[in-house]
């Protein structure tokens, strides 16, 4: 029966307004930097290291990344495990380069992270202590860190297999911890190392998994528990090789993101290169928002090496597909992660019309970049009046806020005050869909607003804007102009 298409169509992301409470998450795999008798070859500064991450990493509110190893410079005691675990030795110094690349917390839950005892563990807490890291995954009053932005509370606990971290497989303590921590915290985020390692085990088995007489639990009863218990995100790491996304109760599961920056480990081949940085936008009631993947690659002796062919992208969505086949996200090709698109439709029945709510048939052209570009062009000549956002009339921070309303994103009413939403970026970091602001006639405040759609430059661009009533809504060059040049602020970015 023939199916009337009502025009009424709901993009998921377009449920969360930019009006409500906000975190973006930045979230990597595994990290083992180092070893500690490579001097020679290892990068003494940040740039070296993150050279291509640091960017995404720093351009976050919370960045959260899995420490697989020890901070330690140096053996005193059993020392036989110096030659024997040498590869997660890792220089105390790279803490400090870790947190100058972008991370805020370490979870420390990792399948090596008490290789050397209690001599590594103190030496690990007093290194991430030092260079302004936070760390949770140890026991004994290290199982969770706490972290405030944008008015939101977060607790970020950490489980893994070993002695000495809380355990992925006594999900009853687990809860219990999730279920306290929710009590005082609006959003609980959980970490774990689990699931076996390597090649063959990119898939989710959904059962307990062992490496000999390992356990190293079931990571999908492991972390649907977790969300029973109020966790809003769920992240894993340990298999060397990326996972499944998936959405249940409007939470994000990532059940791997294999590993993100392990430049000694022998073996880079295949899926084992791929280093997914995963970026989440939450609500303060910890629902899903929007999300990307940035895809880059492992290179033996580098760090992640930025990935134009989205190859990290394409991998997770395969599994996705196969793993999840009903979970309601859409991973867009170049990694942009929404809910399912749904319309409403009309079905004619012999008692009368009924309505439906479907899955769109054509998810995959979504791009919130790509929407705010187009709309926007759209726009151009549009008139130029004070005090308007619509009907074709606009002022500068009125356009703005029309273009972001139509990915759902509810803007200020003014540049100055929309100079306060979303995250500053630097000139040389900008993308399109960045909002740009300049200085008014008014001494020292915020007057006026512009969105990059190009980049043409390392710091130039093109931006559209409102102008003045003589020009209207026209495109611009930066730096072309002095009046410009003279007066740019700086810039936000509202999407992850």
């Amino acid at each position: 029966m023939k199916r009337i298409i009502l025009i009424i169509s709901c993009w998921c992301i377009a449920m969360a307004s930019f009006g409500q409470q906000r975190i973006v998450i930045g979230l990597t795999g595994d990290i083992t930097i180092g070893p500690n008798n490579t001097p020679q070859t290892s990068p003494t500064a940040t740039e070296e290291w993150f050279r291509d991450a640091a960017p995404v990493l720093q351009d976050a509110d919370l960045t959260i990344g899995s420490l697989q190893g020890s901070f330690l410079d140096e053996i005193t005691k059993n020392k036989k495990n110096a030659s024997r675990f040498s590869s997660y030795m890792i220089p105390t110094r790279y803490a400090k380069a870790l947190k100058e690349a972008g991370f805020d917390v370490l979870t420390v839950a990792g399948k090596h992270t008490m290789d050397f005892g209690e001599e590594g563990r103190s030496s690990t807490i007093k290194a991430m202590h030092e260079s302004g890291l936070s760390l949770a995954g140890f026991d004994n009053g290290y199982e969770f860190a706490s972290f405030q932005s944008n008015g939101i509370s977060i607790a970020i606990c950490g489980f893994g297999h070993i002695k000495g971290v809380p355990s992925i497989n006594e999900i009853d303590k687990a809860t219990t911890l999730i279920k306290r921590l929710k009590e005082s915290y609006d959003i609980v985020i959980v970490s774990f190392h689990g699931g076996a390692t390597g090649l063959p085990y990119s898939h989710v088995p959904f059962r307990e998994e062992r490496v000999g007489h390992e356990k190293r639990g079931d990571v999908y009863k492991f972390a649907h528990a977790c969300i029973d218990a109020g966790a809003s995100l769920v992240v894993g790491h340990g298999t060397q090789v990326p996972r499944a996304l998936e959405l249940y109760n409007n939470r994000l599961i990532a059940y791997s993101l294999g590993s993100f920056c392990t430049p000694y480990r022998n073996s880079m081949r295949k899926a084992l290169t791929y280093a997914p940085l995963l970026k989440i936008e939450l609500g303060k009631n910890g629902e899903l928002i929007s999300g990307k993947i940035y895809s880059f690659l492992q290179k033996y002796k580098s760090g992640p090496i930025a990935d134009p062919q989205n190859s990290v992208v394409k991998e997770i969505k395969r599994l996705t597909t196969i793993d999840f086949p009903k979970t309601p996200l859409v991973i867009e090709k170049e990694g942009w992660i929404s809910k399912t698109i749904t319309k409403k439709v009309i079905v004619p029945t012999k008692l009368g019309n009924k309505e439906e709510t479907v899955v769109d048939t054509n998810p995959e052209d979504y791009n919130p970049i790509s929407s705010l570009l187009n709309y926007s062009k759209k726009l151009l000549g549009s008139r130029y009046a004070r005090g308007h956002s619509g009907n074709g009339v606009y002022d500068c921070s009125g356009l703005m806020k029309a273009i972001y309303a139509k990915i759902g994103y509810k803007l200020n009413p003014s540049s100055r005050a929309q100079y306060t939403q979303g995250r500053p970026i630097s000139t040389d970091n900008l993308r399109p869909g960045d909002l740009v602001f300049w200085k008014g006639s008014r001494k020292g405040g915020i007057g006026h607003v512009g969105m990059v759609v190009e980049m043409t430059g390392t710091k130039s661009f093109k931006f559209i804007h409102a102008a003045n009533t003589s020009r209207g809504v026209v495109i611009d060059n930066y730096p072309d102009k002095y009046y410009f040049t003279a007066r740019y602020v700086g810039a936000r970015r509202i999407l992850p």
